[in-house]
């Protein structure tokens, strides 16, 4: 017994007749697992279609070729064709059209079922999130960020002049790459008090830090400046340590340069 493999469609399109259904059919016995060719003759093709007329085979061949089942050319010189079988576009479209209106009732189903607000609970019996929530990709609450409460300026220097001149130094300090954390604002404040007592006005304090990017205040006739104070004489502390040192070296005993 041998067994036959062809697409239902040969058995089911309307267009073929029973004897170009026969032939089709034969034509599908000779085929291989991995080629769609088959050249069998018009006698071995007219005995297994069982139609004694091998003019009338042929014609249905080329009727069949018309209807999209295959292709039909001569192979070389023998006389005998060649046939290359395929499956006819309008029923792989009918296919494809019948795919998509199911896939369309099937999602229309879907929707159906789902809350129109689409408040519904999603995740694990434990782990009920509402979908309306703002998440990230793992489906988790995105924290938000707290705000830092706004500062208080202590009394005796909550004047708007001395607000603006703040404002303008912590502008200064981002863009040295060094912004002021709250506790260095605190210390900042006590520093500004302390020198406010010893006579000192604030406002000055902070444009002449802001003037030379300093990370913190300092009056005009302290001692423990940075390095790039400049003092009377034109000269900054470290500037002032190096001649020193090399007056030390030379033995020379004016170092007033």
């Amino acid at each position: 017994m041998s067994l036959l493999i062809a697409p239902l469609e040969a058995l089911t399109d309307s267009l073929l007749s029973d004897p170009e259904r026969r032939v089709l059919l034969a034509l599908f016995s000779y085929r291989g697992k991995v080629t769609e060719l088959v050249f069998p003759s018009l006698d071995a093709l007219s005995e297994r279609s069982n139609i004694s007329d091998k003019t009338r085979v042929s014609k249905i061949t080329t009727s069949l070729a018309k209807k999209g089942w295959l292709t039909k050319k001569k192979k070389g010189f023998t006389g005998c064709n060649q046939y290359a079988l395929c499956m006819p576009e309008r029923l792989t479209k009918l296919d494809l059209d019948t795919k998509l209106d199911s896939d369309t009732k099937l999602d229309a189903e879907t929707n159906s079922n789902l809350d129109s607000d689409a408040n519904y609970d999603v995740g694990l019996r434990d782990q009920v999130q509402r979908t309306n929530q703002i998440t990230n990709h793992i489906n988790k609450p995105i924290p938000k960020k707290k705000k830092s409460p706004p500062l208080d300026f202590p009394v005796g220097l909550d004047s708007d002049e001395l607000k603006f001149a703040f404002n303008d130094y912590q502008g200064m300090r981002r863009e040295i790459k060094s912004p002021l954390t709250r506790s260095a604002v605190v210390i900042l404040f006590n520093k500004l008090l302390k020198y406010q007592t010893e006579g000192h006005d604030p406002v000055e304090l902070l444009e002449n830090a802001i003037l030379n990017n300093w990370k913190s205040v300092y009056p005009k006739d302290t001692k423990n400046k940075p390095n790039g104070f400049v003092t009377n004489n034109g000269f900054n502390a470290k500037q002032i340590k190096n001649q020193n040192v090399t007056a030390a070296v030379l033995d020379v005993n004016n170092t007033n340069w």
